[in-house]
């Protein structure tokens, strides 16, 4: 769920977070493990999100 929220709030924001779901769902579980930081996980989405173009928009 903390992953969709993640993404929900870029899209309303004009942005697109660009990932496999096989990523994210690592990502996600290695955060709720503490095996990364909240800074990391910042950082990752950061890195793979952009601004979104009209036709990117839902």
């Amino acid at each position: 769920m903390g992953f969709m929220v993640i993404a929900l709030m870029l899209e309303l924001n004009g942005h697109v977070l660009d990932v496999a779901e096989m990523d994210a769902a690592e990502k996600m579980e290695r955060l709720a493990a503490g095996e990364i930081s909240e800074q990391t996980l910042s950082n990752w989405i950061a890195g793979n999100s952009y601004r979104a173009k009209d036709s990117d928009r839902v």
